[in-house]
């Protein structure tokens, strides 16, 4: 065989050079050729959008594609080296933030997310429709239209006590589903499901108050946890939840009613376990300025602890410290933290807000923008989301909404997008 020094591969990898399981082959071997790789070089074109390959022979990894490398590796004879990536096929998200403006209308405004990095925000748009008419409910209201491909339409209102409806509307109007028990507040996912603690109206087989699963999308709730330890619905409940860092919904927290001695419970969606996260009734952990008429929501922080967060007022937000185990016991502490100026406050501090990622997000006091506090510091920060007056016909509830973009909103979108990875590998050649 002879040997010769060689560039075994050189090329500009793009999107369109992986498959639909982020591979792409580069090299392949008869049964007569053989390489060894002595030096590559990769560049990652795109700062914002990384292609972070990964060399593989033979579906072995080799070496990571983020850097320029040295050293031997052998290709043999009938070989296959390709590059992995996860970055490839992207994935396309809208961060979704909805206000009604009437029976039949929305209001939106919208950040594009691709593989979860912001690559167009503030789109605004003000006369989103349904063909159902969906009247409002009371002091707080969470509304999420249009979800699955048959266009079912979700409202939750509540007035944090005994008030409590949750409907799933088709988009000809019919309720396909329909739950009123009193003191059952609901979490949305953002996604297609919404939870609550409460008897087995419309559920199957299931009886008693337990916890319960909607999928909005076909209306069909499921009762997913029986025997909670938890009294039956009473003055003061509360029901929030939170996303993972994948904006999937990782763990339910919720209490029955405030002086309910078995205190709060943690519920894990994913193992289905239940655990107590106060040692005493709420309203001796926390006090009952904090359990009675405000509403609770949950972040996870990228250290990967909690933060329960109250609006406490139009100016302030407390908030609690919470790691997966802790049990918060009698007169737990707080933080306060301070919103400066209409700019900043809530527009209505017990409307219905949302959480995505590490950030809170609600409509703003000075002209209904959508504004946000990150969590994720130590000290959080305040930021406004869009540059758009959200109309407050029903109130001052904004929802967040997950959805995937149709493939032509994102081809008839310009995400401004140059992922690519610039590789060149050298070597001996041998034939």
């Amino acid at each position: 065989m002879a040997d010769t020094l060689a560039e075994i591969y050189r090329n500009t990898l793009t999107e369109s050079s992986f498959d639909s399981n982020g591979e792409a082959t580069i090299v392949t071997t008869n049964s007569s050729t053989a390489h060894v790789i002595k030096n590559i070089q990769a560049i990652d074109t795109d700062s914002t959008m990384l292609i972070n390959g990964t060399l593989k022979v033979n579906d072995f990894d080799v070496v990571g594609l983020s850097a320029n490398s040295s050293g031997s590796e052998i290709i043999a004879p009938s070989s296959t080296v390709k590059v992995k990536t996860s970055t490839v096929p992207f994935t396309y998200e809208d961060i979704e933030f909805t206000t009604r403006r009437s029976a039949t209308q929305y209001v939106t405004t919208s950040d594009a997310k691709v593989n979860g990095i912001t690559k167009l925000s503030n789109i605004y748009v003000s006369n989103n429709t349904t063909n159902a008419s969906v009247t409002a409910g009371s002091t707080r209201d969470v509304y999420a239209p249009n979800i699955g491909s048959n266009n079912y339409h979700m409202v939750l209102y509540d007035n944090y006590g005994s008030q409590s409806n949750k409907k799933v509307y088709t988009d000809t109007g019919t309720e396909e589903f329909s739950q009123t028990q009193s003191y059952t507040p609901a979490w949305f996912d953002s996604r297609q499901h919404f939870y609550y603690y409460g008897d087995s109206t419309n559920i199957g087989n299931a009886s008693g108050n337990g916890i319960n699963k909607v999928d909005i999308a076909t209306g069909i709730a499921t009762r997913i946890k029986d025997n909670t330890g938890m009294n039956g619905p009473s003055s003061d409940p509360k029901m929030f939840g939170v996303l993972d860092a994948n904006n999937n919904a990782e763990y339910l927290f919720m209490w029955s009613e405030k002086n309910d001695n078995g205190g709060g419970y943690v519920y894990n969606i994913s193992t289905g376990s239940i655990t107590p996260f106060t040692n005493a009734s709420p309203s001796n952990t926390y006090g009952s300025g904090m359990t009675d008429n405000r509403g609770w929501y949950a972040v996870k922080r990228s250290n990967g602890s909690y933060r329960f967060l109250i609006p406490y007022s139009a100016s302030t937000i407390r908030f609690y410290d919470w790691n997966v185990g802790d049990v918060h016991t009698g007169s737990t502490s707080y933080t306060a933290f301070s919103l400066s100026g209409s700019v900043e406050q809530f527009a209505t501090s017990t409307a219905a807000h949302s959480v995505i990622g590490t950030k809170f997000y609600y409509l703003n006091a000075q002209n209904q923008y959508v504004s946000s506090v990150d969590f994720d510091p130590d000290t959080p920060t305040v930021s406004l989301v869009g540059s758009n007056v959200h109309y407050n016909t029903y109130g001052n509830d904004v929802t967040a909404v997950i959805r995937t973009p149709s493939s032509s909103t994102i081809s008839g979108r310009s995400y401004n997008i140059n992922a690519s990875l610039k590789l060149r590998i050298t070597g001996v050649t041998s034939t």
